[in-house]
């Protein structure tokens, strides 16, 4: 079972970068600047495709030599997030866009987008990875879990479905109701992975969907199917548009 998912490891973190690099690009191309902080590296498949002046990684175990890499314009702190945002302060740290793809699960998700708001410029993006889970197994926050649970599934060795997205979808849920300041989309084709895009705007008055946040954190899988429009999904290009025209009202 455990090189079952060593093997999941790998293949998941390939084909995220495969849509990730180069989104996060076009979002900064957007901004004013293009400083980029990315939560959650592990191999560096998505942080060194970046093209950006000035590069911050984040993990508690990076899978390379990071001391070798490090430099004026990529600087790399092995910690986790939370031990990260209580120094990012020290460094005076502004960012244009910020990549969150670390622990996959609604608490320390939602505690990573908040301090990121902290960091983040009055004209960037935050992008969350693994938004929508495309089935019940991969919406298991605990990502070994989500495999193996996976794996007793399915005939021994016949396992081809490595997706795993954990109940991020919370947070969306959570912005859509008590963070009106936030806008956001949703990207979403049949090639890549579900990945939300936040940024500052003015309020929206959008309607509440539920209860509070208790209901939110204990949302099942068949409850995240029936609430799936509050992602606001669009295409690469429509999604783009959006974000041109919500910066050019506010040059």
């Amino acid at each position: 079972m455990e090189n079952i998912c060593n093997h999941c490891f790998q293949q998941r973190g390939n084909k995220v970068s495969q849509w990730s690099v180069p989104r996060i690009n076009k979002l900064l191309k957007l901004t004013e600047d293009d400083h980029y902080l990315e939560i959650g590296v592990e191999k560096g498949n998505t942080f060194f495709g970046i093209e950006a002046g000035f590069k911050v990684a984040v993990d508690p175990k990076f899978l390379f030599d990071f001391q070798a890499r490090s430099n004026s314009d990529e600087m790399f702190f092995q910690v986790t997030s939370d031990d990260f945002f209580a120094q990012a302060e020290e460094h005076e740290f502004l960012f244009d866009v910020i990549f969150l793809d670390g622990l996959h699960n609604f608490s320390q998700t939602y505690s990573d987008l908040i301090s990121a708001l902290d960091y983040l410029s009055p004209t960037g993006f935050i992008l969350i990875d693994d938004v929508f889970p495309n089935d019940k197994y991969s919406f298991i926050p605990d990502q070994y879990l989500s495999y193996t649970e996976r794996a007793k599934s399915v005939a021994p060795n016949s396992m081809t479905d490595y997706r795993w997205h954990g109940d991020i979808f919370k947070v969306v849920a959570l912005i859509h109701d008590y963070h009106q300041n936030l806008h956001f989309r949703t990207f979403w084709d049949q090639e890549s992975n579900p990945q939300t895009v936040i940024w500052w705007d003015f309020p929206e008055n959008r309607t509440r969907r539920f209860t509070g946040i208790t209901e939110i954190s204990n949302m099942s899988y068949e409850h995240v199917l029936a609430n799936q429009d509050i992602l606001q999904m669009g295409s690469e290009e429509d999604i783009f548009e959006t974000l041109k025209h919500s910066r050019d009202l506010l040059k």
